[in-house]
């Protein structure tokens, strides 16, 4: 049992570390297996513009290709990552945190494998996620990938 000295102890180191960062919150754009990006891929989108390229170039493989999702980059920023292609199913990405630091996001990717022996899709898969947060024109450190 932890006395209320070492509690403060640890709540005092804990509050150290993190100074400075501040946890983001972020909404899931679209996540999934299959993407015309075929190339591991992190991207910052701040503009319509490239916005539309990215999308465009993501969704090449559909006919007719899905709406663009709206954004509002006077309040949002658009975050992406791209595991490139892979031999199977079973293989996924994904944003696990973010948080910003004065002016700056980071942001932790996690991918998974399949785990050895697994029965898995036999098809060549691209997984991906996209992201929003708030704030414009942030400029994002990705890890993990």
């Amino acid at each position: 049992m932890m006395n209320s000295e070492t509690a403060l102890k640890v709540g005092l180191c804990a509050l150290l570390l993190t100074a400075g960062t501040l946890s983001t919150k972020w909404t899931v754009i679209e996540s999934g297996t299959s993407s015309g990006i075929k190339d591991k891929l992190t991207a910052t989108v701040v503009n319509d513009k490239d916005w539309q390229a990215l999308w465009t170039k993501h969704t090449s493989y559909i006919t007719p290709a899905p709406t663009l999702p709206a954004i509002n980059f006077k309040k949002e920023t658009v975050l992406a990552v791209f595991a490139g292609s892979k031999s199977s199913g079973g293989y996924s990405i994904l944003i696990s945190s973010i948080s910003q630091k004065g002016k700056e996001l980071d942001v932790t990717v996690v991918e998974k494998t399949p785990p050895a022996g697994a029965m898995t899709t036999q098809m060549i898969t691209q997984p991906y996620q996209f992201v929003k947060v708030v704030g414009a024109k942030k400029h994002a450190n990705f890890s993990g990938i």
